[in-house]
């Protein structure tokens, strides 16, 4: 755990944080089901992976409220999207068995592949040799965006069950639950 205390304000701010990036979450979600309906697919896996990253964003948010991220981690992770989509991968431990410490490990190169997706969901590129142009419907298909719709839905549905018990941060202390319970 962070040893850094926060003021009642910031912890507000926090808790307010986290609420707005899933509620804007939820609005990607609703969004890219209405772009899905209409055929377009590479936009909504568009919105569907915002919608994860906004995700990190509340998680982020729900840890640094808890004192498991120091104020510069929180920073550093918040303002880049391929730190954001690894965050989602992050790996939570026990830091000491007799006190509530976390520790929160995160590969950075692991949210590399969905942001460069998002990207190209969203752009043309074109061919370095033939200036060919490839379209962002050409890279993604029915399936690709309907997966992405799915998954952002888990992770809301989730989200929300966890809140439950005390908020997004659950879902890491549930993590952590789960790996120390043998039977799990």
């Amino acid at each position: 755990m962070v040893n850094e205390a926060l003021s009642p304000d910031a912890l507000r701010s926090l808790a307010r944080l986290e609420k707005a990036c899933r509620a804007n979450a939820s609005q990607f979600s609703r969004e890219a089901v209405l772009l899905f309906s209409s055929g377009a697919y590479a936009r909504a896996f568009f919105l569907a992976q915002s919608g994860r990253e906004e995700l990190a964003k509340a998680q982020l948010a729900a840890d640094r409220r808890q004192g498991d991220l120091s104020e510069e981690q929180f920073w550093s992770i918040f303002a880049n999207h391929s730190r954001k989509f690894s965050y989602l991968k992050r790996s939570v431990a026990d830091g000491h068995p007799e006190r509530e410490v976390l520790s929160i490990t995160i590969d950075d190169t692991a949210g590399i592949p969905e942001k460069l997706a998002r990207e190209e969901a969203l752009y043309v590129s074109a061919d370095r040799n033939t200036f060919e142009p490839s379209t962002p419907e050409s890279k993604v298909g029915k399936a690709v965006a309907e997966k992405a719709i799915s998954a952002l839905n888990d992770e809301i549905s989730a989200s929300n069950f966890l809140d439950l018990f005390g908020g997004a941060n659950s879902r890491t202390a549930a993590a952590v639950s789960r790996r120390n319970d043998p039977a799990g």
